[in-house]
């Protein structure tokens, strides 16, 4: 196996609703997402093109994570996004997925007012988005909530990746199984089932031939 950094995928969700009269939104949770991203350290690459805004953005990052060979995708809320622009992408999807429940600012104050409020509804958006994944395409994926400037987040989204990456590198190997002694049964294995669930596969060689 190449000695590699797991290779992840970041889909940062919104909507256009706010460009009229927030022109600012974009260019701010995004610059939000980066700083996410930089915070998970130097040990992974991960790949932020720009926020998804409509159906179709989501799923052209979905597709161009899937077809490039990316390890998995981490997928947030930057604010609140529609998750009826999901659903298309989560079924054709074949990556492990991770929701990264988090917003810019952790603690409401006094001071803040109807912006910082959009600003930080990252976290109220992840409920529709993960209802939505969940009505798609059942628990087959993770959720990680934690303030995201605390070492505690980075260390659970590297421990996510390189599981993910793990995954991907067991899909390509090849297991060299040799020949059983006809009758003894007692390493019986569904080449099929391993292949579908974990991903290696089999070749098969006999004792015989072998010898």
């Amino acid at each position: 196996m190449e000695k590699r950094k797991p290779k992840i995928g970041f889909i940062g969700l919104m909507q256009g609703l706010y460009d009229s009269f927030m022109p600012e939104l974009t260019d701010r949770q995004e610059k939000f997402a980066r700083n996410v991203i930089t915070k998970l350290g130097s040990g992974l690459d991960v790949h932020f093109k720009a926020a998804c805004k409509t159906r179709q953005d989501v799923e052209e990052q979905f597709n161009y994570f899937n077809q490039n060979g990316f390890d998995g995708i981490i997928m947030s809320n930057l604010v609140y996004g529609p998750g009826v622009n999901l659903v298309r992408a989560l079924q054709n999807n074949r990556l492990p997925l991770l929701l990264a429940n988090i917003q810019p600012v952790s603690e409401v104050t006094t001071e803040w007012n109807m912006s910082d409020l959009t600003y930080n509804q990252g976290i109220h958006g992840m409920q529709d988005t993960s209802n939505t994944v969940l009505r798609t395409i059942g628990d087959n994926y993770t959720v990680i909530t934690e303030e995201w400037e605390k070492p505690a987040f980075a260390s659970f989204v590297n421990d996510w990746s390189f599981s993910a990456m793990t995954l991907s590198e067991l899909k390509k190997m090849k297991i060299a199984f040799f020949g059983k002694m006809n009758g003894m049964h007692d390493t019986i294995v569904d080449w099929a089932a391993l292949m579908r669930i974990i991903g290696p596969e089999i070749q098969e060689v006999r004792m015989g031939e072998l010898y």
